[in-house]
């Protein structure tokens, strides 16, 4: 479930009062109902920051919230290659819900720290995928800046997403 306040729900302060509250469908299924998952506006994005105690920039807004989306848009591409492996069970895997957990270190991203020239991941995710109805599994995925990253769009971001080993 979308856990976004609406956005006229939404306080507004000097800062975000200008911010957009347009908000941009993704090309993620939703599991528990029809549609796509709807990403956050710029001001959503805003309020979400300020109440995690962050010091966001009201003015670059527009540009986290460009780069939030491709990197999640990219996430999705990354699972579906892994669940083509299972498309006979189930053609089309959905998004149930995810996890933010960007204190915790996965595995890979262990072996990252100490191996790599990448280093720790900025962020990590576990992203709930339903195959219809059958299977829920878990996936693992970590956000790395990489100069080296090769993705087009000229985003410096590499996804690493892998089903959990208890998956």
């Amino acid at each position: 479930r979308n856990m976004m306040p609406h956005p006229a729900h939404l306080p507004t302060d000097a800062a975000s009062a200008g911010l957009s509250k347009d908000r941009e469908t993704s090309t993620i299924p939703k599991s528990d109902e029809a549609g796509n998952w709807v990403y956050p506006s710029p001001q959503q994005f805003y309020q979400a920051l300020l109440r995690k105690n962050k010091e966001p920039d009201a003015e670059a807004m527009d540009s986290v919230v460009f780069v939030h989306n491709v990197t999640n848009e990219r996430t999705w591409s990354h699972i579906l290659d892994w669940e083509r492996l299972h498309e006979r069970e189930c053609p089309t895997p959905s998004l149930l819900r995810f996890v933010g957990r960007p204190h915790d270190l996965s595995w890979g991203a262990w072996w990252s720290t100490r191996l790599s020239y990448r280093g720790a991941p900025f962020d990590r995710h576990d992203w709930f995928v339903d195959r219809c109805g059958r299977k829920v599994v878990r996936y693992v995925i970590d956000y790395y800046d990489d100069p080296r990253s090769g993705e087009s769009g000229g985003l410096d971001i590499t996804v690493e997403a892998r089903p959990a080993l208890d998956s």
